[in-house]
């Protein structure tokens, strides 16, 4: 059964996505390249085609495509358990544009969580906004830092993927700067309006 309205608003979701054949679906322009090497690095290294992305919901409203997808993101959240840390990870250089902390130590509180993520091998995103549930900006906390000699094989621990893991990749790649907030879930929307209501529970 789909997580309703009512679930993702009264939940901070931990959305773990796996992205198969990301050599296939990147494009490699000069601009994403040229933007942060650490973080594309799984993508053109050909030992690697698998790269995960961590998304926290903070209680927003998420795409109603990925919310049917009950199953698959609870098995993938139960499976991230087995990931162990094994990366070195950088956090967003924007972050304290983008989040104001009141001090360094609630900088700290905030980036544990993700930085247990990013250590794991996933990029990992937060909702930027969480006052607003329907806003839909998303912004990048922690990645991991990926060596010459280390393999990450997301599939290995049987991460289950998703139809549309490709536009998420896509709209990653052609934001024309990843440390700053930007639509991760771009063109999976099927909500019509501000008000979130699905398609067909509208009449006009």
């Amino acid at each position: 059964m789909a997580f309703s309205i009512e679930d993702q608003l009264t939940a901070d979701m931990d959305i773990f996505i796996p992205i198969e054949n990301a050599l296939n679906k990147i494009i490699r322009s000069e601009k994403s390249i040229s933007i942060v090497g650490e973080i594309i690095y799984p993508f053109l290294d050909n030992r690697i085609d698998v790269c995960a992305i961590h998304v926290a919901s903070a209680g927003g409203i998420l795409p109603e495509r990925l919310m049917e997808l009950d199953n698959i993101l609870n098995g993938n959240a139960s499976k991230f358990r087995a990931a162990r840390q094994q990366f070195e990870c950088k956090i967003n250089p924007n972050l304290n544009e983008i989040k104001r902390f009141k001090s360094a130590y609630h900088r700290e509180l905030y980036i544990e969580d993700f930085v247990d993520k990013a250590r794991k091998g996933f990029v990992s995103f937060d909702k930027t906004d969480i006052n607003n549930p329907g806003d839909k900006s998303f912004h990048l906390v922690a990645y991991p830092i990926w060596g010459k000699n280390q393999f990450y094989a997301v599939q290995n621990l049987g991460f289950e993927k998703i139809s549309f893991d490709g536009i998420i990749l896509n709209n990653i790649f052609n934001n024309p700067d990843l440390f700053k907030e930007f639509e991760l879930f771009k063109g999976i929307w099927l909500f019509i309006n501000a008000l979130w209501i699905p398609k067909e529970c509208n009449n006009n």
